[in-house]
């Protein structure tokens, strides 16, 4: 139950933390902030997405890791 816990809990702060920094893009482009903040936060947007796709990837291999297993222990049980 820990483990499903603390998925929730990285998929949860990944998917704020893309959401702020798509947030802070069109926070800093409409304030007019210089260059560099522009880039930082668009570098920001990028790592978040990028987090975000890989904690999908990484769910969506413990599931599959976890069904095999359940698989084994009722073919182990017959």
């Amino acid at each position: 139950m820990q483990i499903v816990i603390n998925i929730i809990k990285l998929v949860f702060g990944t998917t704020i933390g893309s959401f702020s920094a798509i947030l802070n893009i069109r926070l800093s482009n409409f304030i007019f902030l210089k260059e560099l903040d522009v880039y930082m936060s668009f570098a920001a947007a990028i790592i978040g997405i990028v987090t975000g796709i890989l904690t999908i990837i990484f769910l969506y291999w413990q599931i599959i890791k976890i069904r095999k297993e359940i698989k084994n222990r009722k073919s182990a049980n017959d």
